[in-house]
């Protein structure tokens, strides 16, 4: 098998982007809420915990991790995992349950949700699903936490590793992320992190390469991007003047004014309009706030270091040279930088050539008149 090797995510994740690659796992369901061995959490959840497989024309590509949350057939996984067949019609999904009752049954999925910028995605099977987990509230777990890491590493057979939650690192974009001791592989990407009580309390996402970094994304980014599937978030972008072409996190929305759903907390938008400046902001919409963020820009005209230039002579009609280069018969008109020195050469029959330097200044429209002696 092929693993799933990228960087960690090529826009927000600055920090950790050339040290990071993502891996992906799968995990199952967590219904009861006391606390249990690790034994009978496996039993209990791991019938849920899918083993993905892109596949190109059949051949395996890659593979990855995730799990069964809602009875419809709807399964979590990392965008990464699945980014070759979001971006491939010709690419497709297999995925199975090891640790099902029916363990060599081939599933089919398509995508029905994915951010790029959240790193997750939601499958949807082709029919119900049942046992499913269950997600944690979104409470931040405290440091030391046990914790259970649950997915299919290289693509191999399920695989259930204790550790702890051994800090919490901060990423732009991603917010607080959980640092596990339990080590994860390719193949453990999309893969559920289940607490002590069953329930999933994360996504694993990443690691660093040579170091014990091993990141999943806490079950409140989950919760979040599945409220946020349900219920966008409606953006206005106006401009003055309108007509500007609008980027929301580096996708093209349309021209101002325009009102589009965006599925992201974290909005970084970009106005474009010939003639002016570009204008960048950054919005942060809090969880839990019914916000429709309202955006306007006042464009500013770019300042032009170009001038327009006529040259004339009295009388009009000679031969003009201009920074040694001929330029026609007066009068003439060309554009020139603000600010240039301008040496010109004037000869018409019957009277003196001319030669002659002028400095332009920071007028957008100038105008020269240089009279010829006999």
């Amino acid at each position: 098998m092929k693993p799933i090797k990228k960087t960690l995510a090529q826009r927000d994740y600055g920090q950790i982007r050339t040290a990071f690659f993502f891996v992906t796992l799968c995990l199952a369901p967590v219904v009861s809420i006391a606390a249990q061995s690790w034994s009978q959490v496996t039993k209990n959840t791991g019938p849920a915990v899918a083993k993905i497989e892109v596949l190109q024309s059949g051949n395996l590509i890659g593979s990855g991790s995730g799990f069964v949350f809602d009875a419809s057939g709807l399964v979590m996984t990392n965008a990464h995992v699945v980014e070759s067949v979001y971006s491939s019609s010709s690419n497709t999904l297999k995925l199975n349950f090891p640790l099902s009752k029916e363990a060599d049954k081939i599933y089919s999925a398509e995508i029905v949700h994915y951010s790029y910028d959240s790193d997750l995605a939601i499958l949807k099977l082709a029919g119900p699903y049942s046992p499913i987990v269950v997600l944690g509230d979104s409470e931040t777990p405290e440091l030391m936490s046990e914790i259970l890491v649950a997915g299919f590493p290289l693509g191999k057979s399920f695989k259930a590793t204790p550790g702890f939650i051994q800090a919490l690192q901060d990423y732009t974009s991603q917010g607080s992320m959980l640092d596990l001791s339990a080590a994860v592989d390719p193949g453990n990407s999309g893969g559920p992190i289940f607490a002590k009580n069953g329930q999933v309390i994360g996504i694993v996402t990443a690691k660093i390469m040579g170091a014990n970094f091993n990141l999943a994304l806490p079950v409140r980014n989950i919760r979040d991007f599945i409220e946020l599937n349900k219920n966008p978030i409606n953006i206005v972008v106006n401009s003055v003047p309108q007509g500007a072409h609008v980027f929301v996190n580096e996708n093209y929305q349309g021209l101002s004014p325009l009102s589009n759903q965006v599925k992201n907390r974290t909005l970084h938008i970009l106005v474009q309009k010939d003639g002016f400046e570009a204008l960048k902001k950054t919005l942060e919409i809090p969880a839990g706030k019914a916000v429709d963020p309202s955006v306007s820009y006042e464009l500013v005209p770019i300042a032009s270091n170009k001038v327009k230039v006529r040259l004339d002579t009295q009388p009009s009609g000679a031969e003009l040279w201009v920074n040694n280069t001929s330029v026609g018969k007066s009068p003439v008109e060309f554009e020139s930088d603000k600010s240039r020195k301008l040496r010109i050469r004037a000869r018409l029959i019957g009277y003196r050539e001319l030669s002659e330097e002028r400095t332009l200044n920071q007028e957008s429209e100038q105008s020269i008149v240089l009279p010829l002696g006999r």
